[in-house]
This record gives C-alpha cells, structure tokens and sequence, in this order.
C-alpha cells in the first residue's frame, strides 16, 4: 500500500507534466494526452483559418470569373447570331468563309446584338488578350474604352471617335463598332502597317496624310488586278501594289482583310469579341489552323474558346479581398509559428522542409499569391486555369488539415494516403496500358471515330473505364467487327474487372489498416507507465470537437430562453 502511494506522489517528468492551478499546488498531466489535446488545438487553429481563406478565395474567384452572368450574355450572343442568319464561326471551315466572317458577318453580328441587348458595348481585338492588358493599338474597333485612370472601362462617345478616325485613320487609333466601313479601314490600316507599312505613309495614294479614301482607294486598285504601270497617272512609288496584288485574288473586295486573315492563320488566332456589359466581360476567341497549308491551302480548322471577367470587383469588392488577405497572412503565420515550434535545431528544420508535406505545403501558400501578382502577365484562359488549381489544391488541404479535427475525416485522409503508396505502381501500369489501347483503337478504328484523336479521348476514355465500363461503339463494329468485339472485352476484363479490383482492394486493404492503428493510437493515449493510476479528474478534458460545439449551442439557447422568459420565471 505504502508502495503504491509512494509511486503516485512522485511522477516521472517523461510521462507526466507539472501544471500550476489556482492554490499553487502542483497537478501533474498526463503527457501523451497533453501533447495530442495540443496537436488538436493546433489543428483546429490552422483548419479554420485555412478554411476561411479557401472560402474567401473561392467566393472571390466565382465573383471575378463571373461565369453565371457571361452565360446569359452568351445566350444573348447567340440569339443574335440566330437572327441575323449568321453561321456558326466552328462551322466555318475554308479560308473564304473566315475572310467573310470579318467583312460581312461581324457588321451583322455587332447590329443585332446591340438591337437585342441594350447595356452591351463590343470590341474586337487582333489579340487574345484580356481587357486588362489591351489599348487601342490592339483593337479594330471598340465601343468602350479599354483603359482609363479610374480603371473603369466607360463608353466611349462613338460620333466624336468615329468622326476623329475618318478624318486620320491610324493603326494606334480605333473606331467604333457601328460603322462597318470604318471597320475595314481599321483592319487595312493595322494590317498595312504591320506588313507593308509603305502604304500608310503620308502622299502615297493622294497628297498629304493617310486618309480613308486613301484606304479605300488601295483596296480597289488591288481589287481590280496588277495596275498598268505604263499609265502616266500612276507615280513610280506605288509599284509596291504589284507585290501585294500578286497575293490577292482578283475581285478581292477588301484585301486588307484578306491578307489578315491570311497571316493571322499562321499564327492560328484569328480574332476575339469582347462584349462589355456594365464591366461584366465575356470574350469570345476565334482561332484557325490550316487543316494542311501545302496540300490545301483553301481550307482551315476553326475553333473558339471563351472566357469571363468581371472588372467590378477591384474596385466594388476591395473589402473582401483586404479580409481575404489578411486571412492568408494570419494563416501563413500560423504554419511558420508551427514550424518554429517543432523545429528546436536548424537539422530538425531541414528535415521538416524535407517532407513532401511542406512542398505542399508550399505550394498552397504561395501559388494563390503569385498567381495575383502574375495576372496581367497571363491570358484570362490561362489566369483563370492556375485559378481552379489553387482552389482544388487549397480544398486539399483543407480536408488533409481537417484529420485532426473530426475522427471521421481523419480515417478517410490516412486511408488515401496509405492506399496511395499501394496504388502508385498499379496506376504506372494502367497508364501504359491505357497508351497502348490507344495507340490499337486508333490504327483500327481511327479513320471512322474522331473521338480517338491522339491523346486526347482515345486516352481518357481507356482510363474512364475503371468506374464505367465504355460502350461497344457501332462504328466500331460495322469497321470491323471482330477486332471491335476482341478489344472491347479485353479492355473491359483489363480495366473494369482488374486493375479496378485491384484499386477497390487496396482502398479497402489501407481502410482497415488505418482503423487498426487508430484504435491502437487511441489506446496507448490512454495506457499510463506500469504502477501508475488514473486519480481525481482531468484537467485536459478529452472530448471531440463536436460535443463541445453542441454543449456550446446549449449554452446559447439556454441564455436566449432565459432572456424570452425571465418575466414568468424570475
């Protein structure tokens, strides 16, 4: 008995830990206890705080990107496109009809849409560039202006820019997109000063400055055919226009457009539209590529993309940005301290920075950073792509950081985790066989399925194949049925009934070992050194996140009825 007592009253230091309470006498802790109360408290401190930047960039991001409100816009552009018979840009497919689109249709399409949607200005742009790294330099035409010291985009008084561009068209300057006329001088006038820029110097169709009928007056000297240079009316400088003629087909209408086209398929973008609805942007991208320049030259492959931008935000949504911020900082903050704490000698430093999880780490800190700072260096495209990364690396975090904070979270991280070293070697595997597969339906099926273009579905379809069995396509079959039949239950029994098995054996495999070591952690939390015993109560009460929220809530309501009815009660 002596024993015992005496073996209570003094306390090993490596298992227990002195605390002071409020009469100066010593309570000893439990140490492994304290130290797992304290990696909780920790975790719940930089779960929270990285949940609020997450929800913060998140919400901020959907609101700059602003894809619900383009949508409607785009519903708007399409319906006028429908209306003025214009035909679909992807389903444009020779060098003609793309020539057509920019001398006709986009006269049509900017008339039609302003008659359907009565906030929208429009631009047109020769580059793919976003709103905020355009000047008029970049712009056929432009309804709005593209810069101001406000960092708003206002309309511009389109009679006034119209007026000042007739009277001295420059390739820095652009008119509005109303006249359609004053929109194929302005693609001359970039185009020729880009490529010949001998045609846009003063006195060289007419005395004086460039003027637009000097334009106009181009595009139907090489409309009508190699000039006769023997005539006494046309001066030796302009036998320039040979050269260029020699390029254009006859009866060209516009050959400034003609040979934009021309130059703007070898880069592969044609043009953008940029339709401005109150700062809320949405760009339209048409690009071409020649489909083979040297066999056919006449024909091209057509594309668009599209992108969203709302402008507001830096100026109407400053507050939330600030918070946002200042939430990154505070949580940046909470990992340095974190790692100062566990890292007593700059060797200990290194090997945490050494763990794959603080390249992680890392990563999510800092890529939402420079991704703010790299913005107007990008394309919107690009910009809003490293974006959704963040935000799906950030959600990562978030739930890897919540393993500390609920049980239930903790076994799904860990079983990934360790399920992940399993599968590492299995996915290696189904890649090359996934490669391969594509490489087989395409020699046998390629000329009759477009969707097995090289590395791209033919390859994302193989690997679909470990969640949802593919279908047995017809074309396949009626190619050749045999081959179609052989490889469909091949890749089937390959896919969907082994190496899927295998993953779900692993997850389930990693599950169990993951539930074994937490009931073995939980146990030896609460195991003592041997001779010692559990006396009085705890000072670290161990209770989980979620009683101590609903004993709060029961604190709350219990003080809110007690103010509703303290009359009848006292």
């Amino acid at each position: 008995m002596g024993g015992s007592m005496s073996r209570r009253a003094v306390a090993p230091q490596m298992d227990t830990v002195p605390m002071s309470n409020s009469n100066n006498l010593k309570t000893f802790v439990p140490a492994k206890l304290l130290r797992n109360w304290l990696i909780q408290r920790d975790a719940i401190k930089g779960f929270l705080l990285n949940g609020a930047f997450v929800i913060l960039y998140c919400a901020v991001q959907t609101v700059r990107s602003d894809w619900i409100f383009a949508r409607g816009t785009l519903d708007l552009y399409e319906l006028a496109r429908a209306n003025a018979d214009v035909t679909q840009y992807t389903s444009r497919t020779s060098l003609q009809s793309i020539i057509e689109f920019l001398e006709l249709d986009c006269g049509k399409l900017t008339a039609h849409l302003k008659k359907a949607c009565k906030d929208c200005d429009i631009a047109i742009a020769n580059v793919d560039n976003a709103a905020w790294d355009m000047d008029l330099s970049h712009l056929i035409c432009s309804d709005f202006e593209p810069r101001s010291a406000s960092g708003r985009y206002h309309s511009r008084d389109c009679a006034t820019v119209d007026e000042t561009f007739a009277m001295a068209p420059a390739a820095d300057g652009a008119p509005c997109c109303n006249n359609q006329t004053l929109f194929q001088a302005s693609l001359s006038v970039m185009v020729w000063t880009a490529f010949h820029p001998e045609l846009v110097q003063d006195n060289f169709m007419s005395t004086g400055k460039l003027s637009l009928q000097d334009l106009l007056d181009i595009d139907a000297t090489l409309a009508s055919g190699r000039p006769k240079f023997g005539d006494t009316g046309l001066i030796q400088r302009k036998k320039i226009l040979e050269n260029i003629a020699a390029q254009v087909p006859l009866n060209t209408q516009h050959a400034g457009t003609h040979v934009f086209v021309k130059n703007a398929v070898d880069a592969g973008f044609i043009a953008q539209v940029v339709i401005n609805r109150n700062e809320h942007m949405l760009g339209i991208q048409n690009k071409a590529a020649w489909l083979d320049k040297v066999a056919a030259p006449d024909y091209v492959e057509p594309s668009q993309t599209y992108w969203s931008l709302n402008f507001t935000t830096t100026k109407d949504h400053r507050g939330w940005i600030v918070v946002m911020w200042l939430f990154w900082v505070w949580t940046l903050l909470h990992e340095a301290c974190g790692y100062y704490s566990r890292c007593i000698t700059l060797w200990e430093l290194c090997e945490e920075l050494l763990n794959p999880y603080s390249l992680f780490f890392l990563v999510t800190t800092f890529s939402p950073f420079f991704s703010e700072v790299l913005r107007s260096e990008l394309s919107v495209v690009q910009w809003t792509l490293w974006t959704s990364i963040n935000q799906g690396l950030l959600g990562l975090r978030c739930f890897d950081e919540g393993q500390h904070v609920s049980n239930g979270i903790g076994v799904v991280v860990f079983t990934v985790k360790e399920a992940f070293i399993l599968l590492k070697s299995l996915m290696l595997v189904t890649l090359f066989m996934a490669f391969v597969l594509m490489l087989i339906y395409g020699q046998l099926f390629g000329l009759v399925d477009d969707d097995l273009a090289f590395g791209t579905w033919g390859l994302a379809r193989n690997v679909q194949q470990l969640v949802a069995p593919a279908s047995l396509e017809e074309s396949h079959v009626s190619q050749m049925k045999s081959g179609a039949l052989l490889f469909y239950y091949w890749s089937l029994f390959m896919f969907r009934i082994a190496f899927g098995s295998f993953i779900v054996a692993a997850l389930v495999g990693a599950f169990n070992k993951t539930r074994a070591a937490q009931e073995k952690h939980e146990k030896d939390a609460d195991t003592f050194t041997e001779g010692y015993e559990r006396r009085g109560r705890d000072v670290v009460h161990r209770r989980d996140p979620f009683t101590i929220a609903m004993q709060m809530v029961r604190k709350l309501a219990a003080i809110l009825w007690y103010l509703l009815t303290w009359r009848d009660y006292g």
